[in-house]
């Protein structure tokens, strides 16, 4: 993908922490928080000021980065950190020597954990560089001399349409993988690199059995500490552990919302609260339940899935992917099912406002700030605004944010029933990398879109509405006031960015059609402006990336070293930009809730 280095997202997965900062029961059992047991007071959300999903490297989930091996590298995360200890200390109100013992058995686990993770984890890095470079037999110099001559081949050809163009690509990518196929195959190189996979697989599963007798001696020892009445708590408790550690590594959207802590952030009345506690009691067995049979056979199915990759067997491999996506539909389908349920018993206002909120966190993508939004905002904080200018403005805000409205429901339908058929298509191609097939990757490279996308389609006449409405704004504005709003980018037909190496013309790999949380990890790297896209000035910023990783991928092992170093320093400037994501989502909620103040404006959650 444009900008993504596939190795880097492999090794940022397993290095970013899985942040639930924010997310999680501060007010423990006696508030209106949910926590582990929340059986106390009006105890539901737990979830503080956090988010209420999780997101990829602002929040370590809501989609696993990574690709199939994302999750392999988050198993080096440990399962408890320090900051853990708190919340055992919270929902299971440990008395000062039960608090004594937890800091102990946590210092003893972590002692034991961190080397041997290091180590482990080392080793696999190590061995994944090493199976990249042996993939790219020629060096990136080759690459570059292919992806050129298919570029002047197509362009040669003069204008033609995009779907001839299309093919054109993909068959020419194809041609070039067999090709580099073949090469490592005669060179010897294919069959080291299915040895050394073969030798980190075993290393893998040793950590994994290793890790899971970690974290059940330190429960084990824990729980002989606890009192008969915290005992009879514990199932609770664990059920929460569940949702803080697990609910996270969701890859559709909804599959990582957390329904408390939606609802603990909105600040409901006790009545009210007390009107969908039946309901919430539900949601939690159910949701736990299809935690514990997505997240086993996950977990079950990741030797299996090593193992088609290291001999290259694509049909066991998009069955165990298919098998996978049909539990994460299950977890999705059960926050969705409960949302729906939940506001089906609240007030009509009060429900609205708590399904749009719980909509906006699940389908991030879909809701978050549009240009147009942003430049309503912009205008209505105008000094100079003419008082009959504003009242025009906020008319067309109100017939905006209907159609908006309208237009998101769609897509959400849309992204609903087509997104876990893409996601297995996602899966395939990260799965082609590592096998060394490169099956279904020409995408990747610049070979255009695979079929027809239903949703971007929709995100398409919506791009379009938006421009539209953009018009319209600045038609009532002065040249020097609407000089200063955002651009909307609606995309033309036969256009498109190229593939990972550029060059135009070889596809339509727009920053729309991206996997969500390669939408996400590419705003963070690469979104200068902080318009919320990625403009064309920006998406080559993300292809001289690529190209410089390229490089380097055919350098020695001390240049690698050095990337990696500087890679990891990159990733703290990141944490920055999460926040200035999470001032956008807050400004959103402020519009929708709370209108426009003495103005008037949209209010009554419309948004």
């Amino acid at each position: 993908m444009p900008g993504i280095d596939p190795i880097s997202s492999i090794l940022d997965s397993g290095n970013s922490a899985s942040a639930q900062d924010g997310g999680r029961g501060g007010q423990g059992r006696g508030g209106q928080g949910r926590g582990g047991q929340g059986r106390g007071g009006q105890g539901w959300g737990g979830g503080g000021e956090g988010d209420a999903v999780s997101r990829p490297s602002r929040r370590g989930g809501g989609g696993g980065s990574g690709g199939p091996m994302g999750r392999i590298m988050r198993q080096f995360r440990p399962d408890f950190e320090r900051r853990d200890i708190q919340l055992f200390v919270e929902m299971l109100e440990l008395d000062d020597g039960q608090k004594v013992v937890l800091e102990t058995l946590f210092e003893d686990y972590d002692d034991e954990f961190r080397p041997r993770a290091d180590e482990a984890s080392g080793e696999l890095r190590d061995g994944l560089r090493e199976m990249m470079r042996s993939m790219f037999t020629g060096g990136p110099q080759n690459w570059r001399e292919s992806f050129g001559s298919i570029r002047q081949e197509l362009e040669e050809m003069g204008d033609i349409d995009e779907e001839t163009r299309r093919q054109i690509m993909q068959e020419r990518m194809q041609e070039m993988q067999q090709q580099m196929l073949e090469d490592r195959v005669n060179s010897g190189a294919d069959a080291e690199m299915r040895e050394m996979m073969s030798v980190l697989i075993d290393v893998y599963q040793d950590f994994v059995a290793q890790k899971q007798m970690m974290r059940d001696g330190f429960l084990s020892s824990f729980k002989e500490q606890l009192s008969e009445g915290q005992l009879q708590g514990w199932d609770s408790f664990e059920r929460f552990l569940m949702r803080e550690k697990t609910l996270p590594e969701g890859r559709l959207s909804g599959e990582s919302t957390n329904l408390f802590y939606v609802i603990d952030k909105m600040g409901l009345e006790p009545e009210i609260y007390a009107s969908i506690s039946p309901t919430l009691d539900d949601y939690e067995v159910a949701l736990h339940n299809a935690l514990i049979q997505r997240n086993g056979y996950i977990a079950q199915s990741e030797g299996p899935l090593l193992r088609s990759f290291q001999e290259a067997d694509i049909d066991e491999s998009k069955k165990i992917f298919e098998r996978q996506i049909q539990f994460r539909k299950m977890v999705r389908d059960i926050n969705d099912q409960y949302r729906q349920a939940i506001v089906s018993v609240m007030p009509e206002d009060e429900g609205k406002v708590v399904n749009d909120e719980i909509l906006t966190v699940s389908y991030q993508r879909i809701y978050r700030d549009t240009p147009v939004q942003r430049a309503f905002d912009m205008v209505l904080e105008m000094p100079d605004l003419n008082p009959d200018v504003l009242t025009s403005v906020i008319a067309l805000e109100d017939a905006y944010t209907v159609e908006l409205d309208q237009m998101n429901q769609r897509i959400v339908t849309a992204t609903r029933q087509h997104e876990p058929a893409r996601e297995l298509q996602e899966s395939e191609r990260s799965a082609g990398m590592m096998n060394g097939t490169f099956s279904g990757t020409s995408r990747w490279f610049g070979g255009g879109r695979d079929e027809a996308d239903p949703v971007r389609d929709l995100m398409d006449t919506r791009s379009e509405m938006d421009a539209r409405y953009m018009e319209q704004l600045k038609a009532m504005l002065t040249p020097e006031q609407a000089e200063e709003l955002p651009r909307v980018r609606v995309r033309r037909e036969g256009g498109g960015w190229g593939g990972m190496m550029g060059g135009g013309g070889g596809g339509e790999w727009r920053f729309e059609d991206m996997p969500e949380r390669i939408q996400e990890r590419m705003l963070e790297r690469y979104d200068a402006n902080n318009d919320g896209t990625i403009d064309e000035e920006e998406m080559e910023t993300a292809r001289e990336s690529w190209r410089q990783r390229m490089q380097e991928w055919g350098g020695g092992r001390g240049g690698q070293g050095g990337d990696g170093a500087g890679g990891r320093g990159g990733q703290g400037g990141r944490g920055g930009q999460g926040g200035r994501g999470g001032g956008g989502r807050g400004g959103q909620g402020g519009r929708g809730g709370g209108g426009r103040g003495g103005q008037g404006g949209p209010g009554g959650g419309s948004t």
